[in-house]
């Protein structure tokens, strides 16, 4: 088997060099043109983003409001427990473990009043 050199094998290079190199390459792809882009991209994804969730709200409190579903219902997860956690992180983990065990675990404590 013939030996193969691997790129820049037995440079003499210097490693601040190369970095420098680099850091200018990425500056001329990201010109002033290119950061403006982005912050437009930003602020219009931000603002798409916003809209969107508006509407979902709308949409659940609509089915709340004409008693297809239940305040709980459309926004357990997300509610905010005492130690700044939510709902869905809470039990998140315990789900995974029921799903990977098939065993069933507490899955906001033992149901103490001080858990």
């Amino acid at each position: 088997m013939a030996d193969v050199r691997r790129y820049a094998e037995g440079t003499e290079v210097a490693p601040e060099k190369s970095r420098s190199e680099i850091e200018s390459l990425l500056r001329s792809l990201s010109g002033p043109e290119e950061t403006a882009r982005r912050k437009r991209w930003v602020e219009s994804e931000e603002r798409r983003r916003w809209r969107a969730q508006l509407l979902l709200i709308k949409a659940k409190l609509e089915m709340i409001a004409t008693g297809e579903t239940t305040v709980e219902r459309e926004f357990l997860a997300d509610m905010v427990l005492p130690d700044g956690g939510t709902v869905s992180t809470r039990i998140a983990a315990s789900l995974a473990e029921t799903y990977s065990t098939g065993m069933s675990v507490p899955l906001l404590g033992a149901g103490g009043a001080h858990d």
